[in-house]
């Protein structure tokens, strides 16, 4: 498990931000959530001011993770779809490309 210090340290600066008419405004919604003993006691390690950020932040990676196995799917997916291209035909593509752009 991480030290939470060094969580805390590494999102200490983490805002969200929208611009707005030509000002930032910050975006934020208040909620209650129930936490277990385990979870409340690593958040508990954080200075009170910043529990919402370590949540936030916490929150945000988890859906990058998520989203992470369906994009390498589609990737694998568009390789399938795909031709084979040889290594011959890349090299002489590369050539064009630089004697276009010479």
């Amino acid at each position: 498990m991480e030290d939470p210090l060094e969580t805390w340290r590494a999102v200490n600066a983490y805002k969200v931000y929208t611009l707005r008419a030509n000002r930032v405004e910050s975006m934020a919604h208040r909620v209650n959530i129930m936490l277990d003993e385990v979870a409340w006691s690593v958040l508990e390690q954080f200075p009170k001011g910043e529990r919402s950020k370590v949540v936030n932040m916490a929150i945000t990676e988890w859906e990058r993770s998520r989203r992470r196995p369906s994009a390498v799917q589609r990737m694998d997916a568009l390789g399938v779809a795909l031709p084979e291209i040889s290594t011959a035909e890349i090299v002489e593509e590369l050539r064009k490309d630089r004697e276009y752009t010479k």
